[in-house]
């Protein structure tokens, strides 16, 4: 995976439906999480102003995603999450995560996230984000 990462999760009891089955909504917060551990990795900052940096004055919030579910995943699973940029854009950038299992892919989701600045106007990606990604694409 080219610029990529991975994070690691346990899949927690309150993450399932009753019949102990990950729940939708869990591979949503999953994806949230690992696009966060990927841009604070790649950006080389806390993960605290990963979303939202006051200092620099820009916010990245999710404007749509999208998730496809191919195969169970039971309460005590381990899966992992990849991550990858999907497109990338003067003023927004898209997220593929890849959820894997032993193997094999389990779910998929798909961010987008627009960057906006402190009064919520769509404004140009953070300088870090653009280059570093672009340092890994070599």
């Amino acid at each position: 995976m080219k610029g990529g990462s991975r994070s690691s999760f346990k899949v927690r009891f309150g993450d399932t439906d009753p019949w102990g089955v990950t729940y939708y909504v869990s591979f949503f917060r999953y994806a949230n999480q690992a696009v966060e551990d990927y841009l604070s990795s790649l950006m080389g900052k806390p993960a605290s102003t990963v979303w939202r940096d006051p200092k620099e004055g820009y916010g990245l919030p999710v404007v749509e995603a999208k998730g496809s579910f191919f195969r169970p995943v039971r309460y005590g699973d381990e899966i992992d999450a990849f991550v990858e940029i999907l497109e990338k854009r003067e003023k927004g950038v898209s997220f593929l995560c890849s959820f894997v299992k032993e193997g094999e892919e389990v779910a998929r989701v798909e961010l987008v996230c627009v960057c906006i600045d402190p009064n919520w106007i769509p404004r140009k990606l953070p300088s870090g984000l653009k280059r570093r990604e672009e340092e890994r694409d070599v």
